[in-house]
């Protein structure tokens, strides 16, 4: 625990309390929770009680702001070493730390920042630092931005480390801050409608690939082009190139992406092509992970929930039609995606095509369906299918209650072993007051492990000023993916209680 970083903190945030004239709000997020055993054949991530409390400060006092966050955390067991010499130190970490700090002030063109902030060039190609609840991550530069915005132009610099959530949301085990050097700018020109901007930075990671060839380190440019002609034409178009060392050797890396989203009257298109050749903005490796820090997330052609296990090396493209009916409350819609990654002698061609409908009725009924089927090959040979449907159907019932059923299921083949894995979610919700759920979830790809899962939900939103939920039971693990970011979660057995807590204290 880092007491003196603390509390200076905690001083320097003092006078937002004292003196603010416009807001101050706390938000306080804590997490109960026991994990039993699993039963995934890995004994080091059973039987132990973690409790979670992050304490978070937002203060206003006219064009001055201040964001603080505080993380304290406490297990009651050390899985890990159960087994291993107790002179190893443990990944499970109590501690209390200062998570996050920042300081902002607004001039008439002018902001300027320091501390802990989430920054994004383009779409991501070169630089994305942003936070992902669901995957548990949250990657911040911690050192200074000043941006200038004027009528026609607006330039913005940046110089800092990078900073990471130190306990990770998903194995919850502790990460060392990769403190890598982090350095950029760019310059966006607003153009009539369209808006060109030309960006660049320069990494360095703290801690090199291999001792004794040099330091690692990154250097990009990049550009991009938004330009929307009318309410029924817009384009994009971005592309990037870079040159880094790894190991005391060079290497070149090129990116392309470019989309259409166009009404034709009768139905819409969305059009994407994406090139990736050997692109990568990575920092510092963790131990813990066993991977390096990435800090780039380039579009993946992919559906949002759906696994990409390479982003570095791409060739493809993405087509959806879609056609409103009844007055845009049914939208039909279908896709079709060819996507090649990997390197060239061990490339991997994807070919996915889905469709589905959104149907919106009542006051606040809905449901949304969907399924396709996926393919991948190698060298011509099928490595992988996937056939997959998924629902989601709220059903209003009268007096504030409704009915809600989510279903999810994939028929699965890897080198032709079948295997199906799915999650079913239903239950009741009572507007103001909460909702009681059930989840069954299943997954067959490993018979020496648990293949069913049964869990019950319960969620309490009756205040404005808290919400909390409750889960009691098992779930169903695996890897997920969130915008091409995929962890790989383990499977839980046990129980969570989390509750968030938020007031506005001027």
């Amino acid at each position: 625990m880092n007491t003196g970083r603390v509390v200076a903190a905690l001083v320097a945030f003092l006078p937002f309390v004292a003196y603010a004239n416009e807001s101050l709000r706390v938000t306080n997020t804590t997490l109960l929770e026991y994990r039993g055993d699993n039963e995934n054949g890995i004994d080091t991530d059973d039987e132990y009680g973690v409790g979670l409390n992050k304490l978070y400060l937002d203060g206003q006092s006219g064009a001055t702001s201040a964001h603080l966050q505080l993380d304290g955390v406490y297990f009651t067991a050390t899985p890990d070493l159960r087994n291993a010499p107790s002179t190893q130190p443990s990944s499970y970490v109590s501690e209390v730390r200062l998570e996050r700090f920042r300081l902002q002030h607004e001039f008439e063109e002018v902001t300027l920042l320091g501390g802990d902030t989430h920054l994004q060039l383009g779409r991501g190609i070169a630089l994305s630092l942003r936070k992902v609840d669901e995957l548990g991550l949250d990657q911040t530069l911690r050192g200074g931005s000043v941006l200038w915005h004027g009528d026609a132009v607006r330039l913005q610099a940046f110089a800092g480390i990078t900073n990471i959530a130190n306990m990770d949301g998903v194995t919850q085990r502790h990460l060392e801050d990769p403190n890598d050097a982090l350095a950029g700018g760019s310059a966006t020109f607003h153009l009539g409608p369209a808006d060109v901007s030309v960006h660049g930075l320069y990494l360095q990671p703290r801690v090199p690939i291999l001792e004794g060839t040099g330091n690692d380190f990154t250097t990009l440019g990049g550009a991009y082009v938004d330009l929307p002609l009318s309410y029924s034409l817009s384009l994009y178009a971005e592309g990037a190139m870079q040159r880094y060392r790894i190991a005391g050797l060079d290497h070149n890396g090129t990116a392309a992406y470019a989309s259409a989203d166009m009404d034709l009257g009768i139905v819409s298109l969305l059009v994407e092509g994406l090139y990736l050749d050997g692109f990568r903005v990575a920092g510092t490796y963790d131990e813990t992970l066993q991977q390096p820090n990435f800090y780039n997330q380039p579009p993946t052609l992919e559906r949002f929930d759906q696994e990409v296990l390479d982003n570095q090396n791409v060739r493809g493209g993405r087509a959806k039609i879609s056609r409103p009916f009844l007055d845009g409350r049914l939208v039909l819609y279908t896709n079709g995606m060819f996507r090649r990654f990997g390197p060239d002698d061990a490339a991997v061609d994807a070919l996915h095509g889905y469709a589905g409908f959104e149907l919106t009725y009542g006051s606040s009924s809905r449901w949304f369906a969907s399924g396709g089927y996926r393919e991948e090959t190698q060298d011509g040979r099928t490595i992988k299918t996937m056939v997959h449907g998924e629902s989601d159907w709220v059903q209003e019932l009268g007096k504030g209650y409704s009915f809600q059923l989510t279903v999810g299921h994939e028929s699965r083949t890897i080198d032709d072993r079948p295997y199906v894995r799915g999650t079913t979610l239903f239950g009741l919700d009572k507007s103001r007051l909460g909702a009681l759920m059930f989840e069954v979830g299943y997954d067959t790809l490993n018979p020496n492990q648990r293949q069913f899962f049964f869990a019950g939900i319960l969620a309490w939103h009756t205040y404005e000023w808290l919400t909390a939920r409750a889960i009691l039971g098992s779930q169903r693990g695996g890897l997920k993916c969130i915008g091409g970011v995929c962890r790989d979660f383990p499977a839980f057995a046990g129980g969570r209680l989390e509750a968030v807590v938020h007031y506005d204290l001027l």
